[in-house]
């Protein structure tokens, strides 16, 4: 278990270093701090390995963040808005993200943030 806690850590510390660094060169060359689901998909259609890991990277934490909103929401006893499996991988969820954006180019110019949920949600919709 040790082993494994210790392994996330550094993924995750690595995973920090390469959004600061990705977002200090959006920021740079686009004077907009704001990640776009342009420059999402600019990132995940290049074919760099640097490229394709920040492009993995970020989609896997963006897709944990909304698992956690889920776990908040039954813990609190509210509805969830979104319904990822709970077995859902990060390639899973990079696939859902890079369909949608294939699929709606006219909306590559919205936060990447409201794009990856809205991946998301539209992938995984919730049972009523």
């Amino acid at each position: 278990m040790r082993g494994q806690h210790s392994r996330w850590q550094k993924g995750v510390a690595a995973l920090a270093c390469l959004v600061i660094a990705y977002s200090a060169k959006v920021h740079a060359e686009a004077n907009n701090p704001e990640l776009t689901a342009q420059n999402l998909h600019d990132m995940c259609t290049d074919n760099s390995q640097d490229a394709q890991r920040l492009c993995g990277w970020w989609i896997y934490g963006f897709a944990r963040g909304m698992e956690y909103s889920q776990i908040l929401a039954y813990a609190k006893h509210l509805r969830a808005v979104t319904c990822l499996p709970a077995n859902l991988t990060g390639e899973q969820a990079r696939l859902s993200v890079e369909k949608y954006m294939r699929d709606h180019p006219e909306k590559l110019n919205l936060h990447a943030v409201t794009i990856a949920g809205l991946a998301l949600t539209l992938a995984f919709p919730c049972s009523n």
